[in-house]
């Protein structure tokens, strides 16, 4: 264990990091013109966006406008309670958004665009470069799409203009709510490459073993423990390819954004039920009934409210079942310290795993509200969380199997002995027999 929490800290060292000194956009501008994209990197395009609410604007929309008048909104982040005219923006409509960049960079660069809230056209000096979706006025006018995307343009002036065209009528959230990197092509491309690697690695490690624990459930169907994680595994692999850079969408592109989204949370919610059902059947006499039934009901009603209704309703669900995730977590710490303080078999491996989850979980907060510049390390966390879990099971397994193979041979012992004391008293009676005869 010494070893393994020595190897973990080592590899989260020597993660690969964005600087925290890069330049920050103020009032829509950034100034790029002294940054060597080549030898100091990407730069990530956050800070202050020039914002027009209900407003679909291009170009040349902004030469006949007073462009001195302008809302700011922060990018990263929704534009949810941004205050307009004296009234709080909900999640629902449209809006534009602007950047103009200085540079003296004259090579070819490159966006990488996330997905934003939730249909999008992305315009750099004028040119439409990427489309996600159908942005639109009203619900029945829109489309909304994951579209992940790394798109190129050369600079023809100091000056570059960017626009964006977002519209949200199928999401509690809307807008710019992930961060955009500007770069050389080959810097985005490899960045996105690398995420996409790290996805599928953490898809397949996860995959693997989430079938390792079905397959042990197989070879012993008394044991659920491995049902549990088994299922809980699969989900999160699944949940995996629908997060991120979203590969699903590479895989299967035609599938609808509602769907994308259902399947999404479904796995969410659905996890957290196995897991707890997990903790529950390892440690059933730290178990706290009612506590367990309650999170259970819980996580059953947002499936069917996930399954059931339309996404514009139910992702309004995510605040209260983070709530409730951070509940289910806090039981199953409360837990998972008793059954250490018990000295219960496997107790302090998975504490262990859940120290790391938590740190992990914690740090990507920090950085996603840009407290420090780091790399988000939720993946290593999620990879340490469920393999500890399946050493557990693994560990548990070989132990029931070799008080099995134990009780198996003691049991063909007893019966050797038995049966060696009945031939012993088969043959004296015959003795017996013969003597008896002999006498008479």
């Amino acid at each position: 264990m010494k070893r393994f929490l020595l190897v973990t800290l080592l590899t989260i060292c020597h993660w690969p990091v964005l600087a925290d000194d890069r330049p920050r956009i103020v009032d829509g501008l950034i100034d790029l013109s002294e940054w060597d994209f080549v030898k100091q990197g990407p730069v990530n395009l956050r800070g202050e966006y020039e914002f027009y609410w209900q407003q679909f604007l291009s170009s040349r929309d902004f030469l006949r406008i007073n462009q001195t008048e302008h809302e700011t909104l922060r990018v990263p982040g929704e534009w949810n309670g941004k205050i307009v005219d004296g009234e709080a923006v909900g999640g629902y409509g449209y809006a534009t958004y602007r950047l103009n960049i200085v540079t003296s960079y004259r090579l070819p660069l490159a966006l990488k665009v996330p997905d934003l809230g939730t249909a999008f056209r992305l315009y750099v000096d004028g040119q439409p470069l990427l489309q996600a979706g159908r942005p639109g006025t009203s619900r029945q006018s829109s489309i909304p799409e994951y579209n992940p995307s790394v798109v190129t343009f050369t600079p023809t002036s100091t000056r570059v203009e960017v626009i964006l065209q977002i519209s949200n009528y199928h999401h509690r959230l809307g807008g710019a709510w992930l961060p955009i990197y500007l770069g050389t092509p080959q810097q985005l491309i490899s960045l996105r490459e690398n995420q996409l690697a790290r996805d599928l690695i953490l898809f397949g490690a996860i995959l693997i073993l989430g079938l390792y624990n079905l397959v042990l459930f197989v070879l012993r169907p008394d044991n659920r423990s491995g049902l549990f994680l088994g299922l809980f595994c699969l989900l999160l692999a699944i949940r995996q390819l629908m997060v991120g850079d979203r590969f699903m969408t590479r895989i299967v592109p035609d599938m609808t954004f509602e769907w994308y989204i259902r399947i999404e949370y479904l796995g969410w919610y659905l996890a957290g039920s196995s897991f707890m059902a997990f903790l529950n059947h390892i440690f059933p006499d730290e178990r706290q009934k009612y506590a367990s039934l309650i999170i259970h009901t819980l996580f059953a009603v947002g499936a069917l409210i996930v399954a059931l209704t339309p996404t514009w309703i139910f992702s309004f669900t995510v605040p209260v079942y983070q709530f409730i995730t951070l509940a289910a977590m806090a039981y199953g710490t409360w837990i998972l310290i008793l059954s250490v303080m018990h000295r219960r078999e496997g107790s302090s491996i998975l504490l262990f795993a859940y120290a790391v989850f938590y740190l992990t979980t914690i740090s990507d907060m920090l950085v996603n509200a840009g407290v420090f510049g780091n790399v988000l390390l939720l993946d290593l966390g999620l990879f340490v969380f469920v393999l500890c879990q399946s050493i557990l099971i693994s560990y548990r397994f070989t132990r029931a199997f070799e008080t099995v193979e134990t009780q198996r041979s003691q049991l063909a012992a007893t019966n050797l002995k038995l049966r060696t004391q009945e031939k012993l008293r088969r043959d004296a009676e015959q003795e017996s027999e013969a003597l008896h005869q002999r006498i008479v």
